[in-house]
């Protein structure tokens, strides 16, 4: 494949330069829409990382932190657990 002296972006610059196509535009476009249908319905079927609601009182997320590090006992886990009970009225 020859290569050409004068820069890609030189070339486009030039009056002579064809654009893009109507065809090649209407092609993308449908491969975005498709892809965006694909991605949007893959995210609709998976769950949420958490199974509580979006939102939870800050206890609560200390609370859940400190499980997915493998704390289940000691004097913060309790009263972090306990100000999660009470801003969940539990």
């Amino acid at each position: 494949m020859a290569t050409s002296p004068v820069p890609l972006w030189a070339q486009e610059m030039s009056p002579y330069h064809r654009g893009p196509t109507g065809a090649g535009v209407l092609a993308l476009a449908v491969v975005a829409v498709l892809l965006g249908l694909v991605l949007s319905a893959t995210a609709a079927t998976e769950g949420s990382e958490k199974d509580g609601p979006r939102w939870q009182s800050p206890a609560c997320a200390e609370l859940q932190r400190l499980q997915r590090h493998g704390v289940s006992s000691g004097p913060s886990y309790r009263a972090v657990a306990r100000a999660c009970r009470e801003a969940t009225g539990g």
